[in-house]
């Protein structure tokens, strides 16, 4: 059941920037140094990106102003694997600052009724055409993608280094850092996407910016001030902050959780030896994986203990701490955006930072205050800000957090003073907390009221710090065994979680929702009269710096070095409100319908009782219920008084109303709730229509056939590469007796298993199954995984696709490795490694695949050698899990049934044929047609399957499936045999033979067989020739002519080109005559023979010599002539070619 939210409407004043950022990641610790102007260019509007004459989209803000200073060392290298975010706009930005403007208006009806993150991802993230367009882009240019996040607002792709290059147009050089010992990349120019659909910004295009470890940390044995915890050496400790800050109160966070970002991991054993120090319950803690997660602690691992243990030091009942964690670095996107779509903590910290403005993040941190999150950032530890201010620390949307030093009564205390935090020059470097004036974000509604007369502050730009708390003196235990005193901003930012953890379980005890983004109430309580109250004003200490000698000093009120100051006990019941009801749903029965199945269906008239329950601080006064007409409810009955509902009381009425909608959707029964002139929104149950049943339309554990062979249905596909055969075993198995195997494979390539065809019925479908795989990986330092599986679905006519990027999800047992170069997925995550035994993966089908016939496929992808010996990859216990809707008035879901199914075809190439079958069932089936048992042809759906100029190709066996909502059912397989008629591939060619030889005329052709020969000559058939080469014995004058073949079979026939056959005979000398100095000798020619005429003027001459020219024989009589006859006798002959 939710709740029923009306749409936005403008406010008079936003409490919200309008502007966003873009980051590159930098942490803050216990102190982060400023960073030249230079590095951070500051711009006075946000960058968008614009479109070229040639549609190229250009995405400005991703070149560091220092680059232009510096000269390239290098080139990154082609194959290095480079992680990127890439941000959307979003759909509505005007619009969603309207909303925002009204949950924050205490004046509006919807002050604080928060969104979920689904209703904001719908109405304001990227379409998912857009979303589509841009993993579309990606893969085009070879790049994984990785992720699309709920939000629509954020696509993680991976790819090398040349790709990424190509793809967006950049050449990416090295360079040595200016600040650090290290070299970075950077692009050289703006990028550019060929992409229709708008990209806000690109995160991870360089790597100037890292999460670097600038803790502060003071040996415990070293001089500390006040000196004044409960903690060793004097730091505070576990309930001095409440003793300090709370006082009084029994809220200890119950009901409430805490989501801290985070660049590293942590050691498990710290937090538990902290809580034990400190007297702590042990506070349940979650690892939130981002981008892999970390799987070892590294240096930063202080931060992350030092930010869980003052969080459960300040709220020590909350439920549970979700730490978010990425591999440092990464995209600062990619943690925020899960924190805002799991949607799982009220209240979020955040004690690292660096790089510039992120817009993308920025739309992140409004859908967080959208939705009722509150993000506390520290605004850093490098005393006043003289330049461009590090993301996120003057961002405009979440709260800015800057240090004091406390000073308590003693050990347990109660608070006596404070300053601002500012050590000084210490190891080097100066420290203090970080406040000062934004050069980027213009001043934000909530701050235009402040005076800064006194505080030196900015009347037109973004002024930080917003509040602080206590910075110094921390006590932490880190790395696995140590311990220190800690100093920073990092310190105040998750202290400040650990309030709102308070204030929010007041909030929800009061019938209230959360917070929310803090600022625009805190600074209306700033400016009120009770602001002595609810705040510590800090006006002892500073933040300068001999960069800032003057700049900044605490004063009355707010100031740019603790903001409005640290938190007194007041400011829960400020910030929480009075008691009020609030009313949920907590009960919906049924209590009369036309159909007695139990269930609510369509077009029936139902009466339900619908229980609401008061879970706010307050009673009603006269709480009126109004079933709505709408959401598929019709002609509801009138409103009705549950009355008087006493905080925790709970009541019950009935609505009776026509129910719309189909069978095995849904309806939204909203009833709107109003108490006297209060109006309490409403609330909207979520009703099913009919009796939903389990369905298993796959169900298959490979035991039924014998070793080696696959059950029906199932085949073995070779996908590329080198063949390799899926097959049934007992070697191993996770149901007894048998499962599915394929060996890792030694040659490049890849193998699948592909499942039968089944139809899917809702959107809400899982496969489950077994699998067990030890495939090729190596150790050089870091882990090289060459060989992998992957799981693929092909969604009605659509092509094989990776379940992910399909629209899946794991449950459980998902991808756990990135396949290496030369394997044929090469980039993609897989399964790989060896996992050590049997395990169960479980997987949301894509709701896209709801109504449609799928199939799935194994694949496993080697790169070859196996130079570790994997053994292979199991599967078994495959099983769909699936639900079919059965409703009073509608048909009984039954299977279908064949009552005519297709037979075998013979055809003869280039006619039409025709497949047909018939099947009933409930409802009427769908019919698919496969050709070669697991191949759906695109479009064929009828039941008659008709195929025009039929070929070669088109031979093999064809199945038809018949389907419905109950499930589907394989029909007989026909076979079609394509006939060709014959054709000749190599024809007869011309002979000459000389008389008495052997001649022999040949003939290839291909066709149906059997083929017959029928040799002839002339028109006349030579009656023993039938065979492919007709051969002619002593062979004399009168055989001379052209010879052709006949070709036939079943198909047809075909006559061959005639060849000829020519027979040398001797030529004879008819006459020679001689006029003058000429010689004519005449003679019978041959047509087609060549003649030339020769002399020699002795008989018995060893040399004749030739008397040109050439002369083609015509069949007639030929004179040749000798015109230089001058010799007393000459002797002629003829020679023939």
């Amino acid at each position: 059941m939710s709740v029923n939210l009306p749409g936005p409407q403008i406010a008079a004043r936003l409490p919200f920037s309008s502007v966003s950022a873009m980051q590159s990641p930098m942490r803050k610790h216990a102190y982060l140094q400023s960073l030249p102007a230079v590095i951070l260019a500051a711009a006075s509007l946000f960058p968008v990106s614009a479109a070229l004459a040639n549609g190229q989209q250009v995405l400005p803000g991703h070149v560091h102003a220092i680059v232009r200073h510096l000269a390239p060392v290098g080139r990154v290298t082609a194959t290095e694997k480079l992680r990127l975010a890439l941000g959307l706009p979003l759909r509505d930005e005007a619009g969603l600052n309207e909303l925002l403007g009204q949950l924050y208006d205490p004046a509006s009806p919807n002050y604080r009724k928060w969104w979920t993150p689904q209703q904001l991802a719908e109405r304001f993230g990227a379409s998912e055409a857009d979303c589509q367009a841009v993993r579309d882009w990606a893969r085009a240019h070879n790049l994984t993608v990785t992720a699309t996040h709920p939000n629509r607002l954020v696509v993680d792709v991976e790819g090398a280094a040349a790709d990424v290059e190509a793809a967006l147009h950049v050449v990416l050089l090295t360079y040595q850092h200016p600040t650090e010992t290290r070299r970075f990349f950077a692009p050289d120019r703006e990028p550019s996407v060929d992409l229709a659909a708008r990209l806000l910004s690109i995160s991870g295009l360089d790597n100037f910016s890292i999460p670097h470890p600038k803790r502060h940390i003071r040996a415990l044995d070293a001089k500390a001030a006040p000196r004044s915890g409960s903690g060793p050496s004097g730091t505070y400790i576990g309930g001095d902050f409440r003793a300090a800050y709370m006082p009084g109160t029994s809220l200890n966070g119950t009901g409430q959780s805490i989501g801290l970002l985070e660049f590293d991991g942590f050691y498990a054993s710290d937090i538990t030896a902290y809580e034990s120090q400190a007297g702590l319950p042990n506070t349940p803690l979650t690892v939130v994986a981002v981008d892999g997660g970390v799987s070892t602690p590294g240096s930063g691992n202080d931060e992350v203990c030092l930010d869980i243990e003052v969080a459960i030091a300040m709220a020590p009942g909350i439920a549970r701490v979700y730490v978010y964690e990425a591999p440092n670095p990464s995209p600062f996107l990619d943690l925020l955006s899960r924190m805002q779509t799991d949607n799982l903590s009220k209240q979020l910290s955040c004690s690292w930072g660096g790089g510039g403005p992120d817009a993308a993040s920025e739309n992140i941190f409004k859908l967080m205050s959208g939705q009722g999150q509150s993000f506390f950032n520290a605004t850093g530890d490098s005393d006043a800000f003289t330049s461009s201010i590090p993301f996120p620390s003057d961002s405009t949307n979440i709260t800015q957090v800057g240090a004091t030093t406390l000073t308590t009564s003693g050990p347990g205390g109660s608070y006596v003073s404070e300053t601002v935090w500012n050590w000084g020059l210490d190891q080097g470097k100066y420290v203090g907390s970080s406040g000062g004036v934004s050069s980027y974000y213009g001043i934000p509604g909530y701050q235009v009221p402040v005076s800064m007369a006194l505080n030196q502050g900015s009347t037109k730009m973004r002024n930080v710090p917003d509040v602080a708390l206590t910075g110094d003196n921390v006590y932490v235990r880190y790395n696995n065994g140590s311990a220190g005193g800690f100093g920073g901003t990092s310190c105040a930012a998750p202290l400040w979680a650990g309030v709102m953890a308070l204030i929010n379980q007041q909030n929800a005890a009061n019938g209230h929702n959360s917070v929310g983004f803090m600022n625009p109430p805190v600074y209306t309580i700033g400016l009120g009269a009770n602001y002595n109250l609810d705040f510590n004003d800090i006006t002892l200490g500073n933040n300068t710096w001999p960069s800032s000698p003057s700049k900044y000093y605490a004063t009355n009120g707010f100031d740019l070095c603790a903001g409005w100051g640290t938190p007194t006990v007041n400011l829960i019941n400020a910030l929480a409100g009075p008691p009020a009801p609030s009313i949920v749903s907590n009960a919906l029965a049924i209590t009369a319908e036309s159909c007695p199945n139990g269930a609510v269906d369509p077009n029936e008239t139902v009466t339900l009782t619908f229980g609401l329950k008061n879970i706010g601080g307050a009673p009603t006064t006269n709480l009126v219920a109004t079933l709505q007409a709408s959401g598929g409810v019709t002609s509801p009955t009138g409103p009705q008084s549950y009355g008087l509902l006493a905080a925790g009381g709970s009541a019950s009425h009935p609505f009776t109303f026509k129910a719309t909608g189909s069978c095995g959707g849904t309806l939204t029964a909203t009833v709107q709730l109003q108490d006297g002139p209060a109006n309490l929104g409403s609330i909207a149950f979520t009703i099913q229509l009919g009796v939903v049943t389990a369905a298993a339309p796959l169900n298959q554990a490979f035991d039924s056939v014998a070793a080696p062979a696959l059950p029906a249905g199932w085949t073995s596909a070779l996908v590329s590469g080198s063949q390799d055969n899926w097959v049934t075993t007992a070697a191993a198995n996770a149901s007894a007796p048998n499962a599915v195997f394929i060996t890792d494979n030694p040659a490049t390539s890849e193998n699948a298993l592909v499942s039968p065809a089944f139809s899917i019925a809702s959107s809400s479908a899982q496969l489950t199954f077994q699998q067990n795989y030890a495939l090729q990986a190596s150790q050089h330092g870091r882990k090289t995984y060459y060989d992998g599986g992957v799981l693929e679905i092909k969604i009605g006519n659509g092509a094989f696709t990776d379940i992910i990027t399909a629209g899946g999800s794991f449950i459980t047992g998902g991808y756990n490795v990135t396949l290496a170069t030369g394997n044929p997925l090469a980039g993609s995550s897989a399964w790989g490694g060896d996992s050590g035994g049997w395990v169960t993966t479980t997987v949301a089908l894509p709701a896209s695949a709801a109504g449609q016939t799928v199939q799935l496929r194994w694949a496993c992808a080697t790169a070859g050698a196996n130079a570790s010996g994997g053994a292979g990859w199991y599967v078994d216990s495959v099983v769909i899990s699936d639900t079919v809707a059965i409703c009073c008035g509608a048909p009984t879901n039954s299977l279908p049934a064949f009552s005519a199914e297709p037979t075998n075809q013979v055809a003869i190439a280039g006619a039409t044929v025709s497949f047909s079958a018939a099947a009933s069932g409930s409802p009427a089936p769908a019919y698919q047609w496969l050709f070669d048992t697991t191949n759906m042809l695109a479009g064929k759906t009828a039941a008659v399957l008709t195929l025009t100029n039929v070929q070669s190709s088109q031979a093999g066996l064809y199945t038809v499936l018949a389907s419905n909502i109950a499930g589907i059912v394989t029909g007989a397989t026909a076979q079609l045999t394509v006939l060709l008629p014959p054709t000749i591939t190599s024809q007869p060619t011309n002979l000459t033979v000389i008389p008495g030889a052997t001649a022999a005329f040949s003939v290839a052709a291909s066709g149906s067989l059997p083929l017959a020969y029928h040799w002839q000559f002339g028109n006349a058939t030579l009656a023993a020739a039938t065979t492919s080469t007709l051969q002619l014995s002593n062979v004399q004058p009168a055989q001379a002519g052209n010879y052709r073949v006949i070709v036939t079979n079943v198909a047809g026939a075909i006559t061959s080109v005639p060849a000829s056959l020519r027979v040398l005979v001797a030529p004879l000398l008819s006459s020679i005559t001689k006029t003058g100095a000429t010689a004519s000798v005449s003679f019978p020619s041959v047509g087609g023979l060549v003649y030339t005429l020769e002399y020699e003027n002795v008989l018995t001459g060893a040399v004749w010599a030739p008397i040109p020219p050439a002369t083609t024989g015509s069949d007639g009589i030929i004179v040749l002539q000798d015109t230089n006859a001058t010799n007393s006798s000459r002797f002629y002959r003829l020679r023939t070619q």
